[in-house]
């Protein structure tokens, strides 16, 4: 598998290329279909971040686990169809987060560790091509905590 870099600065804000893994399935599709074709999906988002992440973790020499953060995941859709985005934090959004925390860029997913917020989607129509698919990442920002309240003090 091919992990793109990381980039960034911890300490201001950090960004985690995770390798695409399918459609992301939103709650919605979770509950009407069949418990293994959904677990299956999740299951390579979940393993494509904590690649990403251990990766991350090797190529910025990151201390360990990160301070208390704000999460915001950035994921290619090949349809421009209108999408209710909170229905993909119980599924798209949990998946990452939990690879990351596999991965020990969190010791946990608590309230007290990380906050993330709905996830967001970039059309991407040549996403059928398997060339493109291949090369296509969904975009994980991490933002310490302490910076965005220094930033909002600031405003």
């Amino acid at each position: 598998m091919n992990i793109k870099p990381a980039v960034g600065d911890p300490a201001y804000r950090l960004k985690i290329f995770v390798p695409y893994a399918g459609h992301p399935v939103s709650v919605n599709e979770a509950i009407r279909s069949h418990g293994a074709m959904y677990a299956k999906a999740m299951d390579a988002w979940r393993d494509n971040a904590m690649y990403a992440g251990r990766a991350a973790i090797r190529q910025l020499h990151l201390a360990v686990p990160l301070p208390p953060s704000v999460v915001r995941i950035t994921c290619p859709m090949r349809t421009a169809v209108r999408r209710d985005l909170h229905n993909y934090s119980g599924t798209l959004t949990k998946s990452i987060i939990d690879g990351l925390v596999k991965a020990q860029i969190w010791e946990d997913d608590a309230t007290g560790h990380l906050t993330a917020v709905d996830p967001r989607f970039v059309h991407m129509p040549d996403l059928a091509d398997p060339a493109i698919r291949a090369r296509a990442v969904a975009m994980v920002t991490i933002v310490p905590l302490d910076t965005l309240r220094a930033a909002l003090e600031a405003w």
